[in-house]
């Protein structure tokens, strides 16, 4: 039985790294030198840095018809957030989501905050055409059937950087510091710890970087790097996580397709998608935005458009397992470490 996922504030030791990042966030390095030091099984090894690769939207329109040239039900989990409102877009430009409109075979979930985050989308192209596929977006995840995919936009944030360098520029109340040299972020990182718990994490800081498919110079590079890495993993199944059951997570697990998470998406990452040239915070993601605003119009969500937490409240997280096990082919979820 081989461990995949982990609730950090369920381990009874933690690491030092954990204390510097989000403590509902499972960390596991995908590198030949994996961390943290109990055993699990690494499903997403570090990929190497190739010679060329296709463009993000050569990428893009490839894995949407990939996820929807089949016979399945197709349901999009939309947020109303730059991800997976590029996805919907996508599929919008190219005549994918109307033909499955048309089939039958076309669910969105979203809620009231999916709304919110974004009414001119809503407004404009899925209240007057797609209004009657519309459910609840944690009713997708009630009750997953077989011949469904559920289509997520996950992994967008770790192939681009971490919305974790927002919080490092508040505290330096700069956003020069994202092109500034990396020893800025460590010291942020390092800011509340203690004793000779700095000089552990400059240490596993110090390996990590090493580590690097690719030269990391400045505190986004970092950052970015600590995402794609340690995070990937735990993205991969933190919707999972808050299954209500295990025969539901299993199925789950068959049936969600995280738009992002492909060996090319991952290549575009390394060679190009982690630089970041902005100079303000609606910089960030304008690969994606470009394509919505190409179809949408809407100048004010291409310009001023940032990160949103909005995972969380589409789901409406209540509880979670803190484990979750591989053991040939199946999962298993429990409250508790299996030792």
């Amino acid at each position: 039985m081989n461990l995949v996922y982990y609730h950090p504030i369920a381990l009874t030791n933690k690491e030092v790294f954990h204390k510097c990042v989000n403590p509902l966030i499972s960390v596991l390095d995908r590198t030949s030198s994996p961390w943290p030091s109990f055993e699990y099984l690494n499903m997403f090894p570090m990929p190497k840095a190739g010679d060329t690769t296709p463009d993000f939207m050569t990428l893009s329109v490839a894995r949407i018809k990939e996820l929807t040239d089949h016979d399945q039900h197709v349901n999009v989990l939309w947020s109303g957030g730059i991800d997976s409102t590029f996805i919907m877009t996508l599929m919008i430009d190219l005549g994918i989501a109307q033909e499955l409109f048309n089939q039958g075979r076309l669910t969105i979930g979203l809620n009231q905050d999916s709304i919110r985050e974004n009414p001119v989308f809503y407004e404009k192209f899925i209240r007057p055409n797609f209004s009657s596929c519309v459910v609840q977006a944690n009713h997708l995840l009630i009750n997953p059937q077989a011949d469904e995919v559920i289509i997520t936009g996950e992994m967008a944030d770790n192939l681009v950087g971490s919305l974790t360098m927002k919080s490092c520029v508040d505290y330096y109340n700069d956003f020069g510091v994202v092109h500034q040299p990396m020893r800025k972020s460590i010291d942020w990182m390092t800011r509340n710890l203690k004793g000779d718990e700095v000089n552990k994490l400059e240490e596993f800081i110090e390996r990590t970087v090493q580590s690097s498919p690719v030269e990391l110079v400045t505190c986004h590079d970092l950052l970015w790097y600590l995402n794609f890495n340690f995070k990937w993993q735990a993205v991969n199944f933190r919707i999972v996580s808050h299954c209500k059951d295990e025969a539901t997570g299993n199925q789950l697990i068959k049936n969600l397709k995280h738009f992002f998470n492909t060996d090319g998406f991952q290549q575009w990452s390394i060679k190009e998608g982690h630089y970041f040239t902005g100079t303000n915070w609606g910089d960030y993601k304008k690969v994606m935005k470009k394509q919505i605003y190409q179809v949408t119009g809407d100048l004010e969500y291409f310009k001023y458009k940032t990160k949103h937490p909005s995972l969380p409240s589409l789901l409406r997280y209540k509880d979670t397992f803190d484990f979750i096990y591989e053991d040939n082919g199946s999962y298993k979820f429990t409250k508790k470490q299996i030792t």
